[in-house]
């Protein structure tokens, strides 16, 4: 059991290095995605093939690391490990040639999200993110804290009352947040991560053939 728990972590750890190909497989299975990218036709099939080939590439990692542990084989483990940054190396090449530029922006941006929200919590706002690199002030970031402090304790109240819908809150406080940074700044944020994505409402599992039926902008 403990080395199930060690070898999954390190197919996290393998590419922890300001680098977010991790996070692919939970993006090309994720619900949101058709909408956020405005994927048509033959851009959905793609995404569902490519998202069956991520899920393969991970079970091909997690077996091999499995074998090299038991086995202590160092070396083997370096290989799974190169092995699998090559292979979702293509994955992107892969997704770069589905999408149009645009799209792809987007979903880079949506990684970036999806792994701050994965490692550093729901409750951490993306400005304070050092993955997003956004050189605040001291009074910035004191600024920001109490914002979240105070949007905080308005989320526990919500809650108490069971009004569960938080997406209006969230919008405002995250207003406030960008209201306290410089318009350089905005620039910064709004060029890494664009437009805030809710990943409380997505659903992990294959993306439907009939998510979206329109055609992307060309």
């Amino acid at each position: 059991m403990c080395l199930f728990v060690v070898t999954v972590f390190s197919a996290d750890e393998l590419v922890a290095q300001n680098d977010n190909l991790r996070f692919y497989k939970f993006l090309l299975h994720n619900d949101l995605i058709p909408g956020e990218l405005n994927l048509a036709g033959d851009q959905i099939d793609q995404f569902i093939e490519l998202g069956e080939k991520v899920s393969e590439i991970d079970k091909e990692y997690f077996k091999a690391a499995l074998r090299a542990s038991r086995g202590q084989d160092n070396s083997l483990k370096e290989k799974g490990r190169l092995d699998y940054i090559k292979k979702m190396r293509l994955v992107e090449t892969d997704i770069q040639e589905t999408l149009l530029p645009h799209q792809f922006k987007r979903f880079n941006q949506m990684v970036l999200r999806f792994s701050i929200y994965s490692t550093e919590g729901r409750n951490v706002d993306p400005v304070l993110s050092p993955s997003v690199g956004i050189d605040l002030s001291v009074n910035q970031k004191s600024s920001i804290k109490s914002l979240l402090s105070e949007r905080e304790k308005e989320r526990i109240a919500l809650v108490k009352k069971m009004k569960l819908d938080l997406a209006a809150l969230d919008k405002k406080y995250d207003d406030k947040v960008l209201g306290e940074l410089t318009h350089k700044q905005k620039q910064v944020f709004n060029e890494k991560l664009g437009p805030s994505v809710d990943f409380t409402r997505s659903t992990l599992g294959s993306i439907d053939e009939s998510s979206n039926d329109t055609q992307p902008d060309k």
